[in-house]
């Protein structure tokens, strides 16, 4: 599988998903698209997801205030100690 990114108007980007989309159906193949505002994939609560820019910036503010906090992170030697247990 391989992604592409295109810019250009929206007449021209609908054109050639509408192109696109035929010629995936015609050749039975799947064709994923994913808009502007969903071009981010981060983990949140252990699952992969597409976000948009603003819900991106808003998960990484809560997690940097959750950093200063101590919420969520370990020491040095609790890492180390997780990673010989592997």
């Amino acid at each position: 599988m391989q992604t592409i990114t295109l810019r250009a108007n929206e007449t021209l980007i609908n054109q050639i998903l509408a192109i696109s989309k035929a010629l995936a159906k015609a050749n039975n193949q799947t064709l994923e698209t994913i808009a502007n505002d969903e071009a981010y994939q981060i983990v949140i609560n252990g699952k992969l997801q597409s976000v948009s820019e603003q819900t991106l910036k808003k998960e990484l503010h809560k997690r940097a205030n959750e950093a200063k906090q101590g919420i969520g992170v370990i020491t040095l030697n609790e890492l180390k100690t997780e990673i010989e247990q592997w």
